[in-house]
């Protein structure tokens, strides 16, 4: 510890106080003691000395007002210097005894950026130089690739437009036979229709023919009845009453067969109401719904067709979209900056060649702002893991709580630091100090001390700060 020249000074001002006051006190001791002795020898030569005891306040000078007065105004500054030296020297000697890291500086991670792709480096939206601030999702620089491959994206590219034009020409079959199916369709429609007016006209044609044949039967039974009763009196011949009974039963019979061919057209309506056609120069299904049942088949089969085509294309087109989505990501890749903070270092140019992985460059995190230093042994000891210190920057006199994150020895000290180890004080005990007040600004490589606290360490958890890359 070194001291001013002004604390040197005010330690002699009190030495010089109190050699004066010693000086003084000696002197006046010294001319008492000759007046005493004086005194002494003048009785003993007296000869009317008589021997008495001897009163020592007698013997002793009157003290004089003006050398008290002046005792303890000396006294008194030499009290206040005593005062004044115990409190200039308190607050040093307060430090020494405080144990204290060695050295210690303000220290931040080291993130580094490599390279997506292959390709060549481009400068990005804005200038990046050494110790330029950025912000999260800032582009720092692109990377070109114009040698890539797309030859896979031409091919898939290709069939898509293949597949397009045959289905354009699927779809038009399509539409062709769905409009033949259509005309086709209404055809049947107005023949059903035609059918079942005609079959019901020929219903009521034989429900007609039916009533005369029933009128016709029953004059012949009118008949036979007269004629069979002039025959049994006589008054008929026989050939007639025969005549008679025949034309009866031919009107029954032409009655019944009228009555067959009306349920016969009954039967063909029915049918044809429900779609069916019989009749005897008509089979179940007429030429205009066979062609209908072969147009519906063959719009079945195209429509097939064109959805298979449309599947290929839609698997086609996700294929060309990853394929392109691939091609951009290594063909061109924008590198951004992961945290807040600011570039460290530049490991390439502009118009430089480089691979996938190759480093670029390197950020300082300044979102995880830690300080670090190096202690002795004894005091690496003491510590562990959530012990809680106090940092004191070298510019200012507030000291800063902090807890202790890690602790490590020379050989297994993080690498990914702003500031290494190598450079602060050689020693073989490092420790890391997470002070929550140092993230509000980026200042890094600023020195100070940590002070540690005599009692036992908090129970805190506190994340280790990892690299990123």
């Amino acid at each position: 510890m070194q001291i001013s020249d002004d604390s040197i000074g005010s330690l002699a001002h009190p030495r010089e106080v109190l050699a004066c006051d010693e000086a003084a006190t000696t002197g006046r001791r010294r001319v008492h003691n000759d007046l005493r002795g004086a005194e002494t020898r003048r009785r003993l030569d007296s000869p009317t000395q008589v021997t008495q005891p001897v009163d020592r306040q007698a013997l002793m000078p009157p003290m004089r007002p003006e050398v008290v007065s002046l005792l303890v105004g000396r006294v008194s500054k030499m009290m206040l210097g005593l005062a004044i030296v115990a409190a200039v020297g308190f607050v040093p000697m307060q430090g020494l005894l405080q144990t204290s890291s060695v050295e210690a500086v303000i220290n931040a991670l080291v993130t580094t950026l490599r390279a997506p792709t292959d390709g060549e480096v481009q400068a990005g939206p804005s200038q990046v130089a050494f110790g330029t601030s950025v912000a999260r999702g800032d582009v720092l620089v692109r990377i070109i690739n114009h040698r890539l491959d797309r030859s896979r994206i031409d091919d898939l590219t290709h069939q898509t437009e293949q597949l397009r034009d045959e289905r354009s020409g699927i779809a038009a079959r399509l539409a062709n036979a769905r409009m033949l199916l259509n005309d086709l369709t209404e055809q049947t429609r107005l023949f059903a229709e035609a059918r079942i007016l005609q079959l019901e006209a020929r219903q009521g044609e034989l429900e007609a023919d039916v009533a005369a044949a029933r009128a016709r039967t029953d004059e012949a039974k009118t008949s036979l009845d007269r004629f069979t009763t002039l025959a049994s009196k006589g008054w008929l011949p026989r050939a007639q009453l025969n005549q008679a009974k025949r034309d009866g039963l031919v009107a029954e019979k032409l009655e019944t067969a009228a009555q067959k061919r009306l349920e016969a057209v009954g039967i063909e309506l029915t049918a044809a109401q429900r779609g069916v056609f019989v009749g005897a120069n008509n089979n179940d299904r007429p030429r205009y719904m066979q062609r209908v049942d072969q147009l519906e088949q063959q719009v079945s089969n195209i429509a097939e067709t064109l959805a298979e085509r449309d599947q290929r294309m839609i698997r086609l087109n996700d294929k060309l979209a990853e394929e392109k989505a691939r091609f951009n990501a290594l063909h061109a890749a924008d590198v951004v900056a992961l945290t807040k903070g600011s570039v460290w270092e530049i490991l390439t140019a502009p118009e430089e060649q480089v691979h996938r992985g190759q480093d670029l460059l390197r950020m300082l995190d300044c979102s995880e702002t830690v300080v670090t230093a190096v202690v002795g042994e004894a005091v690496y000891n003491r510590l562990q893991v959530g012990s809680p210190v106090r940092f004191r920057p070298r510019d200012g006199r507030e000291e800063l709580p902090g807890t202790v994150i890690r602790l490590s020895a020379a050989s297994a000290l993080p690498a990914n630091l702003a500031i290494p180890s190598s450079a602060l004080t050689p020693g073989s005990y490092h420790l890391t100090v997470a002070v929550p007040k140092l993230g509000q600004g980026c200042l890094i490589g600023r020195t100070g001390r940590v002070f540690f606290d005599a009692g036992p360490p908090k129970r805190q958890v506190f994340p280790l700060p990892e690299a990123e890359s």
